[in-house]
């Protein structure tokens, strides 16, 4: 598993290090590295079952752990891939994400956090 996710990242890598002619061929959109790769990541990745949200303080997007007052702060704002469910305010998005740790956690303060990836999403609205 560890040689696989050493494998995604330096072809990860690779990619956006591509020759400026190429990278002029390809027109696809630029994605987002993934949080496995990023050098600021502080820990292992893990999986939780929550909710995230937008909230008018920073950090604006939180992800709420099902059955726990525990909180993390989303890196960078709403993911792109939750964009779109979250653009209404009042919406929440349930589901189970793949969280890499960006801070260390501090008691008193909240994590920050980027998602790996997320599956069974559900959106609903705020109570």
């Amino acid at each position: 598993m560890l040689q696989r996710r050493v494998l995604v990242c330096v072809l990860t890598l690779a990619a956006g290090a591509a020759p400026p002619v190429l990278a002029q061929e390809h027109t696809e959109p630029a994605q987002e590295k993934p949080c496995q790769c990023r050098p600021e990541r502080v820990g292992p990745c893990f999986t939780v079952r929550g909710s995230v949200s937008v909230h008018s303080r920073a950090p604006i997007a939180r992800l709420t752990v099902a059955g726990s007052n525990r909180v993390y702060g989303l890196e960078g704002g709403v993911p792109e891939s939750l964009e779109e469910d979250l653009d209404v305010p009042q919406n929440v998005v349930t589901g189970d994400f793949v969280l890499c740790p960006v801070t260390r956690p501090k008691t008193g303060t909240i994590q920050l956090v980027c998602i790996e990836s997320s599956s069974n999403l559900t959106v609903r609205e705020k109570r």
